[in-house]
Protein backbone atom coordinates (compact mmCIF):
# COMPACT_ATOMS: atom_id res chain seq x y z
CA UNK A 1 0.00 0.00 0.00
CA UNK A 2 2.81 2.40 0.91
CA UNK A 3 4.64 1.60 -2.33
CA UNK A 4 1.48 2.35 -4.34
CA UNK A 5 1.00 5.73 -2.63
CA UNK A 6 4.65 6.63 -3.21
CA UNK A 7 4.40 5.67 -6.89
CA UNK A 8 1.26 7.82 -7.37
CA UNK A 9 2.96 10.74 -5.64
CA UNK A 10 6.00 10.54 -7.96
CA UNK A 11 3.78 10.30 -11.05
CA UNK A 12 1.83 13.40 -9.99
CA UNK A 13 5.10 15.30 -9.42
CA UNK A 14 6.45 14.32 -12.86
CA UNK A 15 3.20 15.33 -14.60
CA UNK A 16 3.15 18.68 -12.74
CA UNK A 17 6.74 19.40 -13.74
CA UNK A 18 6.06 18.54 -17.40
CA UNK A 19 3.02 20.83 -17.44
CA UNK A 20 5.03 23.68 -15.89
CA UNK A 21 7.77 23.27 -18.44
CA UNK A 22 5.60 22.77 -21.57
CA UNK A 23 3.33 25.74 -20.77
CA UNK A 24 0.06 26.28 -22.65
CA UNK A 25 -0.97 26.16 -26.31
CA UNK A 26 -2.43 29.22 -28.04
CA UNK A 27 -4.33 28.72 -31.32
CA UNK A 28 -5.90 31.19 -33.66
CA UNK A 29 -6.03 32.76 -37.11
CA UNK A 30 -4.79 36.04 -38.63
CA UNK A 31 -7.00 37.84 -41.17
CA UNK A 32 -6.93 41.20 -42.88
CA UNK A 33 -9.71 43.80 -42.62
CA UNK A 34 -11.65 42.00 -45.38
CA UNK A 35 -11.37 38.60 -43.69
CA UNK A 36 -8.70 37.22 -46.03
CA UNK A 37 -6.14 34.95 -44.27
CA UNK A 38 -2.62 36.41 -43.97
CA UNK A 39 0.14 33.87 -44.63
CA UNK A 40 3.57 34.28 -42.98
CA UNK A 41 2.38 36.64 -40.22
CA UNK A 42 4.54 36.53 -37.08
CA UNK A 43 2.98 35.53 -33.74
CA UNK A 44 5.08 36.50 -30.70
CA UNK A 45 4.52 35.89 -26.99
CA UNK A 46 4.51 39.25 -25.16
CA UNK A 47 7.06 39.01 -22.35
CA UNK A 48 8.38 35.67 -23.65
CA UNK A 49 10.69 34.42 -26.39
CA UNK A 50 8.25 32.09 -28.17
CA UNK A 51 7.34 32.91 -31.79
CA UNK A 52 5.81 31.24 -34.86
CA UNK A 53 4.51 31.99 -38.37
CA UNK A 54 0.99 31.57 -39.76
CA UNK A 55 0.28 28.92 -42.41
CA UNK A 56 -1.17 29.61 -45.86
CA UNK A 57 -4.66 29.63 -44.34
CA UNK A 58 -3.62 32.20 -41.71
CA UNK A 59 -3.87 29.74 -38.83
CA UNK A 60 -1.22 29.25 -36.14
CA UNK A 61 -0.50 27.22 -33.03
CA UNK A 62 2.04 28.42 -30.43
CA UNK A 63 3.14 26.89 -27.13
CA UNK A 64 3.91 29.64 -24.60
CA UNK A 65 5.02 29.76 -20.97
CA UNK A 66 2.30 29.75 -18.34
CA UNK A 67 3.09 33.31 -17.28
CA UNK A 68 2.44 34.73 -20.79
CA UNK A 69 -0.84 36.71 -20.83
CA UNK A 70 -0.73 38.29 -24.30
CA UNK A 71 0.43 37.45 -27.83
CA UNK A 72 1.06 39.86 -30.70
CA UNK A 73 0.45 39.40 -34.43
CA UNK A 74 2.51 41.39 -36.95
CA UNK A 75 2.85 41.26 -40.76
CA UNK A 76 4.59 43.36 -43.36
CA UNK A 77 2.35 46.21 -44.48
CA UNK A 78 -0.08 45.81 -41.57
CA UNK A 79 -0.47 47.41 -38.14
CA UNK A 80 0.35 44.92 -35.35
CA UNK A 81 -2.35 43.74 -32.93
CA UNK A 82 -2.16 42.35 -29.35
CA UNK A 83 -4.68 39.88 -27.92
CA UNK A 84 -5.19 38.38 -24.43
CA UNK A 85 -4.48 34.68 -23.92
CA UNK A 86 -7.67 33.42 -22.24
CA UNK A 87 -7.91 29.87 -23.54
CA UNK A 88 -10.21 30.79 -26.45
CA UNK A 89 -9.47 30.57 -30.16
CA UNK A 90 -7.84 33.92 -31.06
CA UNK A 91 -8.77 35.87 -34.15
CA UNK A 92 -6.64 38.78 -35.33
CA UNK A 93 -7.95 41.30 -37.89
CA UNK A 94 -4.97 43.38 -39.03
CA UNK A 95 -5.48 46.74 -40.68
CA UNK A 96 -3.37 47.94 -43.58
CA UNK A 97 -0.48 50.23 -42.55
CA UNK A 98 -1.01 53.10 -45.00
CA UNK A 99 2.17 54.87 -43.89
CA UNK A 100 4.22 51.74 -44.65
CA UNK A 101 2.63 51.31 -48.08
CA UNK A 102 3.18 54.99 -48.86
CA UNK A 103 6.83 54.75 -47.88
CA UNK A 104 7.24 51.59 -49.96
CA UNK A 105 5.68 53.28 -52.97
CA UNK A 106 7.99 56.28 -52.58
CA UNK A 107 10.99 53.96 -52.31
CA UNK A 108 10.00 52.22 -55.57
CA UNK A 109 9.58 55.59 -57.32
CA UNK A 110 12.97 56.71 -55.99
CA UNK A 111 14.53 53.50 -57.31
CA UNK A 112 13.18 54.27 -60.78
CA UNK A 113 14.56 57.82 -60.57
CA UNK A 114 17.95 56.47 -59.45
CA UNK A 115 17.99 54.03 -62.41
CA UNK A 116 17.27 56.89 -64.81
CA UNK A 117 20.07 58.93 -63.25
CA UNK A 118 22.45 55.98 -63.60
CA UNK A 119 21.60 55.59 -67.30
CA UNK A 120 22.13 59.33 -67.81
CA UNK A 121 25.47 59.13 -65.99
CA UNK A 122 26.58 56.25 -68.24
CA UNK A 123 25.65 58.26 -71.33
CA UNK A 124 27.54 61.29 -70.03
CA UNK A 125 30.56 59.12 -69.22
CA UNK A 126 30.56 57.70 -72.75
CA UNK A 127 30.50 61.19 -74.23
CA UNK A 128 33.27 62.22 -71.87
CA UNK A 129 35.37 59.24 -73.00
CA UNK A 130 34.97 60.17 -76.65
CA UNK A 131 35.94 63.76 -75.87
CA UNK A 132 38.96 62.50 -73.96
CA UNK A 133 40.09 60.46 -77.00
CA UNK A 134 39.91 63.53 -79.21
CA UNK A 135 41.81 65.55 -76.62
CA UNK A 136 44.41 62.79 -76.30
CA UNK A 137 45.03 62.85 -80.05
CA UNK A 138 45.56 66.60 -79.93
CA UNK A 139 47.78 66.20 -76.91
CA UNK A 140 49.88 63.58 -78.71
CA UNK A 141 50.47 66.01 -81.55
CA UNK A 142 51.52 68.70 -79.11
CA UNK A 143 53.79 66.20 -77.32
CA UNK A 144 55.54 65.40 -80.59
CA UNK A 145 56.33 69.06 -81.04
CA UNK A 146 57.52 69.27 -77.45
CA UNK A 147 59.71 66.22 -77.97
CA UNK A 148 61.49 67.84 -80.83
CA UNK A 149 62.11 70.90 -78.70
CA UNK A 150 63.18 68.72 -75.78
CA UNK A 151 65.79 66.96 -77.92
CA UNK A 152 67.28 70.29 -78.80
CA UNK A 153 67.33 71.34 -75.18
CA UNK A 154 68.79 67.95 -74.18
CA UNK A 155 71.81 68.59 -76.32
CA UNK A 156 72.30 71.91 -74.61
CA UNK A 157 71.79 70.26 -71.21
CA UNK A 158 74.26 67.49 -72.06
CA UNK A 159 76.91 70.03 -72.82
CA UNK A 160 76.23 71.80 -69.54
CA UNK A 161 76.35 68.45 -67.74
CA UNK A 162 79.73 67.69 -69.31
CA UNK A 163 81.07 70.97 -68.04
CA UNK A 164 79.53 70.36 -64.59
CA UNK A 165 81.04 66.86 -64.50
CA UNK A 166 84.47 68.25 -65.10
CA UNK A 167 83.97 70.70 -62.23
CA UNK A 168 82.60 67.93 -59.95
CA UNK A 169 85.56 65.72 -60.79
CA UNK A 170 87.86 68.45 -59.63
CA UNK A 171 85.95 68.68 -56.34
CA UNK A 172 85.84 64.89 -55.94
CA UNK A 173 89.59 64.60 -56.10
CA UNK A 174 89.68 66.09 -52.62
CA UNK A 175 88.06 62.91 -51.32
CA UNK A 176 89.13 60.46 -54.02
CA UNK A 177 92.44 59.41 -52.56
CA UNK A 178 92.43 55.66 -52.10
CA UNK A 179 92.66 55.03 -48.35
CA UNK A 180 94.12 51.53 -48.21
CA UNK A 181 95.20 49.90 -44.99
CA UNK A 182 93.86 49.49 -41.46
CA UNK A 183 90.53 51.12 -40.66
CA UNK A 184 88.11 51.19 -37.75
CA UNK A 185 84.49 51.94 -37.04
CA UNK A 186 82.42 52.43 -33.88
CA UNK A 187 78.72 51.59 -34.10
CA UNK A 188 75.80 52.32 -31.74
CA UNK A 189 72.62 50.38 -32.45
CA UNK A 190 69.07 49.82 -31.24
CA UNK A 191 67.14 46.62 -32.01
CA UNK A 192 63.46 45.89 -31.59
CA UNK A 193 62.08 42.34 -31.79
CA UNK A 194 59.67 41.11 -34.46
CA UNK A 195 57.19 38.21 -34.80
CA UNK A 196 57.75 35.82 -31.86
CA UNK A 197 60.69 37.78 -30.39
CA UNK A 198 59.96 41.07 -28.60
CA UNK A 199 63.10 41.80 -26.53
CA UNK A 200 64.50 45.27 -27.41
CA UNK A 201 68.17 46.05 -26.83
CA UNK A 202 70.85 48.70 -27.32
CA UNK A 203 74.45 47.98 -28.08
CA UNK A 204 77.84 49.40 -28.99
CA UNK A 205 80.56 47.69 -31.00
CA UNK A 206 84.06 48.28 -32.33
CA UNK A 207 85.27 46.84 -35.63
CA UNK A 208 88.81 46.84 -36.94
CA UNK A 209 89.85 45.60 -40.37
CA UNK A 210 91.37 46.28 -43.74
CA UNK A 211 90.16 49.00 -46.14
CA UNK A 212 90.81 47.81 -49.68
CA UNK A 213 89.78 51.17 -51.18
CA UNK A 214 87.18 53.88 -50.59
CA UNK A 215 84.36 51.38 -51.20
CA UNK A 216 85.32 47.98 -49.73
CA UNK A 217 86.05 47.13 -46.09
CA UNK A 218 86.43 43.78 -44.26
CA UNK A 219 86.98 43.43 -40.54
CA UNK A 220 86.34 41.69 -37.24
CA UNK A 221 84.22 43.26 -34.50
CA UNK A 222 83.20 42.81 -30.91
CA UNK A 223 80.64 44.63 -28.79
CA UNK A 224 78.29 44.63 -25.84
CA UNK A 225 74.47 44.60 -25.85
CA UNK A 226 72.14 45.68 -23.05
CA UNK A 227 68.89 43.65 -23.26
CA UNK A 228 66.01 45.59 -21.71
CA UNK A 229 64.06 42.40 -20.89
CA UNK A 230 67.16 40.63 -19.61
CA UNK A 231 67.65 39.81 -15.98
CA UNK A 232 69.13 37.34 -13.51
CA UNK A 233 70.48 34.04 -14.78
CA UNK A 234 68.21 32.10 -12.39
CA UNK A 235 64.49 32.06 -13.22
CA UNK A 236 61.51 29.87 -12.39
CA UNK A 237 59.11 28.34 -14.87
CA UNK A 238 56.39 30.76 -13.65
CA UNK A 239 58.32 33.71 -15.13
CA UNK A 240 57.17 32.63 -18.61
CA UNK A 241 53.44 33.07 -19.04
CA UNK A 242 53.46 31.84 -22.66
CA UNK A 243 56.06 29.11 -22.38
CA UNK A 244 56.32 27.14 -25.60
CA UNK A 245 55.33 30.12 -27.77
CA UNK A 246 57.95 32.77 -26.96
CA UNK A 247 61.71 32.79 -26.48
CA UNK A 248 63.20 32.49 -23.01
CA UNK A 249 64.28 35.84 -21.57
CA UNK A 250 67.87 36.74 -22.49
CA UNK A 251 70.71 37.73 -20.19
CA UNK A 252 71.00 41.36 -19.21
CA UNK A 253 74.36 41.67 -21.01
CA UNK A 254 75.46 39.77 -24.12
CA UNK A 255 78.67 40.03 -26.15
CA UNK A 256 78.51 39.75 -29.96
CA UNK A 257 81.63 38.80 -31.96
CA UNK A 258 81.38 38.93 -35.73
CA UNK A 259 82.91 39.32 -39.17
CA UNK A 260 81.91 42.60 -40.82
CA UNK A 261 81.82 43.33 -44.57
CA UNK A 262 80.86 46.67 -46.07
CA UNK A 263 80.62 48.00 -49.65
CA UNK A 264 79.85 51.58 -50.66
CA UNK A 265 77.88 51.61 -53.88
CA UNK A 266 79.65 54.68 -55.30
CA UNK A 267 82.89 56.50 -54.59
CA UNK A 268 81.36 59.81 -53.60
CA UNK A 269 81.23 62.06 -50.57
CA UNK A 270 77.69 60.80 -49.91
CA UNK A 271 77.15 57.15 -50.81
CA UNK A 272 74.58 54.44 -50.04
CA UNK A 273 76.13 51.20 -48.81
CA UNK A 274 75.46 47.58 -47.99
CA UNK A 275 76.91 45.89 -44.89
CA UNK A 276 76.73 42.36 -43.51
CA UNK A 277 77.61 41.14 -40.00
CA UNK A 278 77.86 37.38 -39.36
CA UNK A 279 78.89 35.93 -36.02
CA UNK A 280 77.88 34.70 -32.60
CA UNK A 281 76.23 36.23 -29.55
CA UNK A 282 77.73 35.11 -26.22
CA UNK A 283 76.25 35.41 -22.73
CA UNK A 284 76.23 33.63 -19.40
CA UNK A 285 74.40 30.33 -18.95
CA UNK A 286 70.85 30.47 -17.65
CA UNK A 287 69.12 28.27 -15.06
CA UNK A 288 65.43 27.35 -15.40
CA UNK A 289 63.85 26.33 -12.08
CA UNK A 290 61.23 23.58 -12.45
CA UNK A 291 58.99 22.16 -9.74
CA UNK A 292 61.38 19.34 -8.81
CA UNK A 293 64.72 20.33 -10.32
CA UNK A 294 66.67 22.97 -12.23
CA UNK A 295 67.83 22.92 -15.87
CA UNK A 296 70.83 24.87 -17.14
CA UNK A 297 71.04 25.90 -20.76
CA UNK A 298 73.36 27.92 -22.98
CA UNK A 299 72.31 31.25 -24.48
CA UNK A 300 75.03 31.31 -27.15
CA UNK A 301 73.51 31.92 -30.59
CA UNK A 302 74.55 32.81 -34.12
CA UNK A 303 73.26 35.69 -36.19
CA UNK A 304 73.36 37.31 -39.62
CA UNK A 305 72.55 41.00 -39.94
CA UNK A 306 72.37 42.59 -43.44
CA UNK A 307 72.12 46.39 -43.42
CA UNK A 308 71.42 49.23 -45.83
CA UNK A 309 72.57 52.75 -45.06
CA UNK A 310 74.05 56.05 -46.18
CA UNK A 311 77.67 57.10 -45.56
CA UNK A 312 78.63 60.78 -45.27
CA UNK A 313 82.37 61.41 -45.72
CA UNK A 314 83.50 64.27 -43.47
CA UNK A 315 87.22 64.26 -44.30
CA UNK A 316 89.47 62.17 -46.51
CA UNK A 317 89.77 59.58 -43.71
CA UNK A 318 86.65 59.87 -41.55
CA UNK A 319 82.92 59.56 -42.12
CA UNK A 320 79.62 59.12 -40.30
CA UNK A 321 76.77 56.85 -41.33
CA UNK A 322 73.16 55.88 -40.68
CA UNK A 323 71.83 52.37 -41.37
CA UNK A 324 68.90 50.05 -40.84
CA UNK A 325 69.20 46.26 -40.67
CA UNK A 326 67.14 43.08 -40.48
CA UNK A 327 68.77 40.52 -38.19
CA UNK A 328 68.15 36.76 -38.18
CA UNK A 329 69.45 34.91 -35.12
CA UNK A 330 69.07 31.82 -32.97
CA UNK A 331 67.96 31.85 -29.34
CA UNK A 332 66.72 29.26 -26.81
CA UNK A 333 63.10 28.51 -26.07
CA UNK A 334 61.27 25.80 -24.12
CA UNK A 335 58.47 24.07 -26.09
CA UNK A 336 57.53 21.67 -23.28
CA UNK A 337 58.33 20.81 -19.69
CA UNK A 338 57.28 18.64 -16.76
CA UNK A 339 57.87 19.03 -13.08
CA UNK A 340 61.24 17.32 -13.32
CA UNK A 341 62.52 18.01 -16.88
CA UNK A 342 62.39 20.63 -19.61
CA UNK A 343 63.05 20.47 -23.36
CA UNK A 344 65.27 23.38 -24.45
CA UNK A 345 65.57 24.04 -28.18
CA UNK A 346 67.10 26.71 -30.37
CA UNK A 347 64.72 28.68 -32.57
CA UNK A 348 65.08 31.42 -35.15
CA UNK A 349 64.14 34.99 -34.21
CA UNK A 350 64.15 38.27 -36.10
CA UNK A 351 64.62 41.91 -35.21
CA UNK A 352 64.75 45.27 -36.93
CA UNK A 353 67.78 47.35 -35.92
CA UNK A 354 68.95 50.92 -36.44
CA UNK A 355 72.55 52.10 -36.42
CA UNK A 356 74.57 55.30 -36.24
CA UNK A 357 78.35 55.20 -36.35
CA UNK A 358 81.66 56.75 -37.31
CA UNK A 359 84.53 55.34 -39.37
CA UNK A 360 88.16 56.44 -39.10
Amino acid sequence: MKKLILTLFCAIAVISTAIAQNGKIVRGVVLDAKGVPISGATITAVGGSETTKTASDGKFSLTVATFVKEVKATAEGYIGQVSMVDGSYLMFNLKVDKAYLSAKSKAEEQAKIDEQKRAEAERAAKEKTEAAKIKAAEQAKAEAQKKAEAERLAKVKAEKARIAKIAAEKRRKTYAEVQKGFGSLVDVGYATGMFNYYFPSVGISYTGGYRFNNQLFLGIGVGANLNFDGGPSYRSISDYLYLGEDFLDPCLISVPAFIYFRANFIDRRCSPFFALSVGGNFSAKQTLDLDLCSVKYSTIGVFANPQLGVNFRTTTKTSVYLAVGFQCFTAPYCPSYTGYSAKIKSAVGYDLNFHVGVTF
